[in-house]
């Protein structure tokens, strides 16, 4: 045994079935509403429990990306698990009385309210979620993989820039990344939402960027992404049939939480 049960006032727990609908206020909501169930601080945990970070007002989904892509993950592969919103400003402290470096996501897995595994950071909790234990192998394919990290990359670059003369070439390098996926979509077939496939985790990590993307990039460098970039209709098409996927409807938070983060993240 490692740690007593989830520390208690980290904003909200609820139990997630395999396939909840979170939207707004239904958080709130229990197994009739949409799927989410409420707890409370006395209950029992068992299975496995996910910490991920809470937005501006507490009480939603925050704009934090590798939280989204594992949760998005979990959903995928139809497990059930019970999550919380962590709101870092003000609870952060509790976190890491669970895992030291209080890095979000954490995965706990409880045993009659002793946590008797914690995983801390995305790529840990990736590797603990592809044993058969937890579902069907849904890791994809590694090029494609590698085509989203790379991308996060070039649009943190060009985002977070505040140097007018430099905009131009870190926007090609964006761009230049967006063109590269658009032709794996094409080519390699990452057919999300298709009748004969299945979303993977390359998936759960790129919709959560294009979202990031084509929010931040109209807001703080009031540039049109989507339509500067027309051209790639596999890409765009590919994100319109994936903001209506469950597991990305599930996870969704406000544009407003995009803009507010990577303006910080300028500063």
């Amino acid at each position: 045994m490692i740690n007593p049960g989830p520390p208690p006032g980290i904003v909200r727990i609820c139990s997630c079935c395999p396939h909840p609908k979170m939207n707004g206020s239904a958080v709130n909501g229990d197994h009739k509403n949409n799927g989410v169930s409420q707890t409370n601080n006395n209950t029992t945990y068992d299975g496995l429990f996910l910490f991920v970070k809470a937005g501006s007002d507490s009480h939603q989904m925050g704009p934090c990306l590798h939280c989204q892509k594992i949760f998005m993950y979990m959903i995928a592969k139809g497990l059930k698990f019970s999550f919380s919103l962590v709101d870092t400003r003000k609870n952060l402290h509790k976190v890491k009385e669970l895992s030291p470096g209080g890095k979000l996501p954490i995965l706990a897995l409880y045993d009659k309210g002793e946590a008797t595994l914690v995983h801390d950071g995305v790529v840990e909790i990736e590797a603990f979620l592809r044993s058969p234990e937890y579902g069907e192998d849904r890791t994809g394919d590694s090029e494609a993989e590698e085509l989203v990290n790379d991308l996060l990359t070039k649009f943190s670059a060009y985002i977070r820039n505040k140097d007018p003369s430099t905009d131009p070439k870190l926007k090609h390098g964006l761009y230049h990344k967006l063109e590269q996926i658009d032709h794996f979509l094409s080519e390699c077939g990452m057919k999300l939402l298709s009748d004969d496939e299945k979303i993977t985790l390359p998936d759960c990590a790129l919709m959560p960027r294009l979202f990031h993307i084509t929010h931040a990039c109209a807001a703080i460098k009031n540039t049109n992404v989507q339509h500067e970039t027309a051209n790639l209709t596999h890409l765009w098409e590919y994100y319109k049939r994936g903001k209506v996927c469950k597991e990305f409807e599930i996870t969704q938070y406000d544009p407003s939480e995009i803009v507010h983060y990577w303006t910080d993240m300028r500063k």
